[in-house]
């Protein structure tokens, strides 16, 4: 016989504590991991769309998530 626990939280909450960001607090169809989030914010803070903020948000994200390049 297993012991199985049971969440009571909403949907969002759940994809919240596994690292996704839901798109509708009610009945999320649709989530977005949250580092993706933070690498768009990383890329938007830089600027216009093109390659060289587009490069140095990528480093900038993968220094910050400790990635080596």
């Amino acid at each position: 016989l297993e012991t199985q626990l049971i969440c009571s939280c909403s949907a969002a909450i759940q994809l919240l504590c596994i690292g996704f960001f839901p798109a509708s607090p009610l009945c999320p169809t649709l989530a977005v991991d949250v580092n993706m989030l933070d690498f768009v914010n990383e890329l938007f803070v830089r600027g216009a769309p093109n390659n060289t903020a587009w490069c140095n948000a990528l480093e900038e994200f993968l220094r910050q998530h400790k990635y080596q390049l």
